[in-house]
């Protein structure tokens, strides 16, 4: 877990790129700046993070909002 929602201070200071792995929506949606979905090992979506999470194009991405606790897919 990533604390505060703050990336690593090698990230931010070299400009290091971060690939993060989750199921946590909510997490990604805090500390992430892009956000890539897959299924099945496929990607269906991706994009901002702001685009993918509150305007998803994909029917597996809008499954996956609104199974998010916390309301995270509600407008």
């Amino acid at each position: 877990m990533i604390p505060d929602g703050q990336p690593p201070a090698l990230v931010t200071e070299r400009g290091l790129s971060l690939v993060m792995i989750s199921h946590d929506l909510s997490v990604l949606a805090e500390t992430c700046s892009r956000v890539l979905v897959m299924r099945r090992g496929q990607m269906v979506e991706g994009g901002p993070v702001e685009q993918v999470l509150l305007d998803p194009q994909h029917e597996y991405t809008r499954t996956l909002l609104a199974a998010a606790p916390r309301g995270l897919g509600e407008r």
